[in-house]
């Protein structure tokens, strides 16, 4: 978790936006899949004692003695993420001797050492972690039901679908939503003298959206929490974990975004192009703050649907931070005035996994809207066009 980051709430009851320092951050770590392939390879399956895969979960070797300030290969450390079936590739080793390690939520754990020899061409290391740190009997509920139906949503959403669950972290998500259940509160926060506090319980608390609410086949407890929405149907969001007791919920969001974007650099939306059947008004739920606290307007005025803007930088992992520099909104030759947070807005800006266009008053019905949204992407802006209807 980024230190100092405090977690939002949502909605009627909640949902916490989860902050985590690596993959929400562009950024490719000197990894696998980085442009160094001289050298050895180490490879294996992170799983649990139990044999569940662990997907989403970063893996790390660092020579022994070179205790570099940042992870990159010139220093003798490499890191990447576990895949869809708790499989990682370490490329590029000079020989050495190194200690592999695994994030495990919010603490590094070494879990054996590996030596490198010249001339060393594939060395095979499965990594396996003890149980997480969560009471006894925690199980989670749900989770592949309402990972169906979050992927669906997706896929109308013209976002990537293809999310998994880590089983870990869906017990992480449990043992707080269990937590939350015994204090009677709704919180990302865990009480350490409590005796229903867990390391697992507050570490899911602060890296999930959390709510009070249900999930459907048409939509997650965070529809009406665009902040929090904004983060789950990130289109680098790859892994998650769920729990879903029925009425206190989590998902798991920033730790998950580990999907690198193959293309050249992009600016994507949702609503997507030509996506039909969009809400045309909502009256966002969000504490301590909404969106439209940061455009103007108050918090008891409903609005158009909110429009969320990703930029994807190629070859990196998670979602880069979004500048918008102008957007506009028309449905024929009417203009909508809109207004948008993004990176660069004070106190709401670190919290988001892109930016937020907000219309200012609620859409016409059925109605086609011809949208535009440029974006900065280093020295240059990307210009993005695209058209949606309401239902």
């Amino acid at each position: 978790m980024i230190p100092g980051r405090r977690i939002l709430h949502a909605a009627g009851v909640v949902a916490a936006l989860a902050t985590s320092a690596g993959p929400a951050v562009a950024a490719t770590e000197g990894t696998s899949g980085g442009a160094s392939t001289a050298g050895a390879i180490v490879s294996g399956v992170l799983t649990q004692a139990d044999g569940v895969r662990l997907p989403g979960m970063r893996v790390q070797a660092e020579a022994l003695g070179a205790a570099p300030a940042t992870c990159l290969p010139a220093a003798g450390c490499f890191a990447t993420y576990t895949d869809p079936a708790g499989r990682y590739s370490l490329t590029g080793l000079a020989p050495a001797t190194y200690e592999l390690s695994v994030l495990d939520g919010a603490r590094t754990v070494d879990v054996r050492a590996v030596t490198v020899t010249a001339g060393t061409g594939t060395v095979a290391a499965p990594l396996q972690l003890g149980p997480p740190a969560v009471p006894a009997g925690t199980v989670a509920l749900h989770a592949r039901r309402d990972l169906a139906w979050l992927r669906a949503e997706r896929e109308r959403d013209g976002v990537p679908a293809r999310v998994v669950l880590n089983p870990r972290w869906s017990q992480e998500c449990a043992a707080h939503d269990r937590y939350e259940a015994a204090a009677g509160v709704l919180t990302p926060s865990e009480n350490p003298a409590s005796p229903d506090a867990s390391v697992g319980g507050a570490w899911a608390g602060l890296n999930s959206d959390l709510a009070e609410g249900r999930w459907t086949r048409g939509g997650t407890p965070w529809e009406e929490a665009p902040i929090h929405l904004l983060a789950l149907l990130a289109p680098s969001l790859a892994v998650t974990g769920i729990d879903d007791s029925g009425r206190l919920q989590c998902a798991v969001t920033f730790p998950g975004m580990v999907r690198r974007w193959s293309g050249p650099d992009a600016v994507s939306t949702v609503p997507t192009r030509g996506q039909t059947g969009v809400t045309p008004s909502e009256l966002p739920r969000e504490s301590p703050f909404t969106p439209v606290r940061f455009v103007g307007l108050p918090a008891s005025r409903p609005t158009g649907r909110e429009l969320f803007v990703y930029l994807n930088r190629a070859g990196t992992i998670g979602q880069a931070p979004v500048r918008i520099t102008r957007a506009s909104l028309r449905a024929r030759h009417h203009r909508v005035a809109v207004r948008w947070v993004d990176s660069a807005t004070p106190t709401i800006g670190p919290y988001l996994a892109g930016g937020i266009i907000v219309p200012l008053r609620p859409l016409a019905r059925r109605t086609w809207y011809r949208a535009s949204v440029a974006v900065r992407d280093g020295a240059r802006t990307i210009t993005h066009r695209w058209r949606f209807r309401t239902l």
